[in-house]
């Protein structure tokens, strides 16, 4: 018996051992497996993980670009609208200014042709300063001025003719003292103590015969304001515009070539200029500020028109023959500030205006908004933007301006009829630019910042969901190892 029991207890240990040997063998395959597939996890994490990156280095790329591309094109757009609205308003004040100038001619030209007492240039414009007043608060200029031609024969008659009708002076004082815009005394000298006259050194002499270039006089005549001349108090009544070379050059092109002569602005100098182009231009600034306002910075841009004058009223369009000689010359005096103002909205800034022309300095503005701000002499724009720069001469802009206009009026007609610009004596450009301060309303840090709030959020989302994922591969593992 006890032999029966001891052969079963030992085959129930075999069986017991043999079991054992089963489980250990099943367990060590498990592992195995569960290894192999937490090898294989591993390598898709990764996989994973630089898809992700991928993905966000994508994306967050793609957001950077569009919206510093759609910025960048905001910008671009309103320059060009900006700049566009400068060429608009700058041509459309041109055309104003020689449109109304011209109308003003014709009412000279017009009474001196009907008033059997008056023959060129024996001729006073009634009323002359209430219309020239007119005129310059339209045209935004400070001051205008009629000088006549004449010829050597009439020298003594003209001098007796302009002593003995001086009333005009008179009535352009009490106009003056009325005009809410003068601000000046109105205690001019009005008598003439000279012949026709010019400057020579800081004085005047007096012109008894024509200038070497010429063969007649042009004098001062009709003028609006007046004012005492700034080198001894007399009225600049009489002065011969040929006695001064630079102004000669400028009326000698108009008359020439029949043209508007649009003069440089001689009041400015920039680092480059030697010291007789700066002493001329103290002159000038001098000579304006008899004219404006304390608040008005005469250093700024001067501008103006010689316009030549014909006896001409044949046609409502100004219209002569070659060899057609003029009566007279009428000059206006502007701030190119005054012509650049107003332009653009509140809001729209950092428009560069740049004028140019070969005879002077050029000259540099920043519009922002309505307001003009005068940089300084010299082209100031920021180079970087030169290849968004927009250049038209100022013929260019009053075509485009009177092509417009006979457009919308549909007549095929400009408003402007007198004389065109001249193409020829120092035609001037305007070079248009934005600059920083527009750029940085346009160009912002938004897409920047965007783009790291996209990179954070993806970078947290990647990273909760490699977490999650190595949570799942310690818990796998953990439930393997305890079966």
């Amino acid at each position: 018996m006890s032999e029966v029991l001891k052969a079963t207890y030992e085959h129930e240990a075999d069986s017991s051992n043999g079991t054992d040997d089963d489980e250990g063998a099943a367990q060590q395959k498990r592992e195995e497996i569960a290894n192999k597939e937490s090898k294989q996890v591993f390598w898709l994490r990764i996989l994973l993980f630089f898809v992700l990156i991928a993905s966000a280095v994508a994306i967050v790329t793609f957001v950077y670009l569009y919206m510093s591309k759609a910025e960048e094109e905001e910008f671009k757009n309103q320059f060009q609208s900006d700049s566009t609205k400068v060429v608009e308003s700058l041509g459309k004040t041109l055309d104003q200014t020689v449109g109304t100038t011209d109308a003003f001619i014709r009412q000279i030209v017009s009474f001196a042709r009907h008033d059997p007492d008056n023959s060129w240039p024996f001729v006073t414009k009634p009323d002359f300063a209430l219309n020239a007043g007119k005129v310059l608060k339209l045209t935004k200029a400070f001051t205008c001025a009629v000088s006549v031609f004449v010829e050597p024969e009439q020298h003594d008659e003209w001098l007796k003719y302009s002593h003995e009708h001086l009333d005009w002076v008179e009535e352009a004082r009490e106009i003056q003292k009325k005009d809410e815009d003068w601000h000046k005394p109105t205690d001019f000298v009005n008598t003439i103590n000279y012949g026709l006259w010019g400057f020579e050194g800081s004085g005047r002499t007096n012109a008894t015969k024509p200038t070497e270039y010429m063969n007649n006089y042009l004098p001062y005549w009709q003028q609006y304001p007046m004012v005492a001349d700034q080198v001894d108090g007399i009225s600049v009544i009489n002065h011969d515009v040929w006695s001064a070379p630079s102004t000669a050059s400028f009326v000698l092109d108009a008359v020439e070539n029949q043209r508007v002569v649009i003069t440089p602005p001689n009041n400015i100098y920039d680092d480059t200029s030697d010291d007789l182009t700066i002493y001329i231009a103290e002159i000038i600034a001098n000579w304006a500020r008899e004219y404006i306002s304390d608040d008005v910075d005469a250093t700024e841009p001067i501008g103006g028109f010689w316009i030549p004058m014909y006896d001409s009223l044949d046609s409502f369009r100004l219209n002569i023959t070659k060899d057609q000689k003029p009566v007279g010359m009428f000059y206006s005096a502007f701030f190119w500030n005054e012509m650049i103002s107003d332009i653009l909205p509140r809001g729209s800034e950092g428009i560069v205006v740049v004028f140019s022309d070969d005879c002077g300095p050029s000259f540099t503005y920043q519009l922002d908004g309505p307001t003009p701000t005068y940089l300084g002499g010299g082209d100031l724009h920021d180079s970087s933007y030169d290849y968004m720069g927009v250049s038209l001469t100022l013929n260019e802009i009053m075509d485009a301006t009177q092509n417009q206009t006979s457009r919308e009026g549909g007549n095929g007609k400009s408003q402007y009829t007198g004389l065109p610009l001249s193409e020829t004596f120092c035609p001037r450009s305007i070079h248009i630019y934005p600059s920083k301060t527009m750029e940085g309303d346009y160009v912002t840090s938004n897409p920047l910042i965007f783009t790291i709030v996209a990179a954070f959020i993806f970078i947290f989302t990647s990273s909760v969901f490699l977490l999650y994922g190595a949570c799942c591969a310690v818990r796998l593992r953990t439930s393997v190892c305890m079966r």
